[in-house]
């Protein structure tokens, strides 16, 4: 459904933009065909995952979505109090709705935002 990196400053090249890890967030697909893989009958089992800048997990929870038509669009951070991140991941949502995340975030109008916040990994 999303993934984005954390933008951080390159120490050998002040010019570049370097990477400092990352979220995901998968969402449950209905894939038709042989060799799909097993559906989960929660359309509204997302996962969240971070991921440190060596690609290693340090975070990953499943969480109940309002919608499974969620079209996450973007996400923004900034550091807390505890050295940890916070995070706020957003995008428009088809509150209701009965369909996977792939059929109902482009069978529908889009009729409300629908926000996932994070600290230190955990939602």
């Amino acid at each position: 459904a999303f993934a984005g990196g954390f933008e951080a400053p390159d120490p050998e090249n002040p010019a570049a933009v370097g990477f400092d890890g990352g979220i995901v967030v998968f969402a449950p697909m209905d894939v038709p065909g042989k060799y799909a893989p097993p559906i989960d009958p929660d359309k509204s089992n997302f996962t969240y995952v971070e991921f440190d800048k060596d690609l290693n997990i340090i975070g990953r929870e499943t969480f109940q979505s309002p919608s499974p038509g969620w079209n996450i669009g973007n996400f923004a951070w900034g550091w807390n109090e505890d050295g940890g991140r916070e995070i706020f991941v957003y995008g428009p949502a088809a509150l209701g709705k009965d369909k996977y995340h792939a059929l109902a975030q482009t069978s529908t109008k889009l009729k409300s935002i629908q926000l996932l916040h994070t600290s230190s990994g955990k939602v």
